[in-house]
């Protein structure tokens, strides 16, 4: 939340590339569109989970950059109406946020990011009002 806070304040936007995950690379990690929120909000606004995610994304002022090979995801991807509530998007703010990828990059074999420090600093997506 400090993070994406900083970046609005200096005019940097966020690019989310990928933001639903990669099944192949994730595997069963892949929790966005299974989470039971999601799939609630997606019922309620007519939208795919996958349409919810990028929704919530754009919302947040995210450009999103979804990856696909297959030809229907891409579509479906592309040909939705922006159509969260606040109230969607406020209750899907309040949902934990975890990284899916964390190299270890890092000298020693250590992960890129420390992922303690987040999740003690920041265990929820703060939501931007407009």
């Amino acid at each position: 939340a400090r993070l994406r806070e900083a970046m609005r304040q200096r005019g940097i936007v966020l690019v989310a590339y990928s933001p639903l995950g990669n099944p192949a690379l994730y595997g069963d990690r892949l929790e966005g569109m299974q989470n039971p929120v999601v799939e609630e909000v997606a019922r309620e606004s007519g939208l795919t989970p996958a349409q919810v995610m990028l929704n919530y994304l754009i919302a947040l002022g995210d450009v999103v950059i979804p990856k696909s090979v297959t030809p229907s995801r891409i579509s479906s991807n592309m040909n939705f109406s922006l159509s969260l509530t606040d109230e969607h998007i406020a209750r899907l703010g309040r949902e934990p946020q975890k990284r899916m990828s964390n190299p270890r990059n890092r000298p020693g074999g250590q992960p890129v990011f420390d992922d303690s420090t987040v999740a003690a600093e920041a265990p929820r997506m703060a939501v931007r009002s407009n």
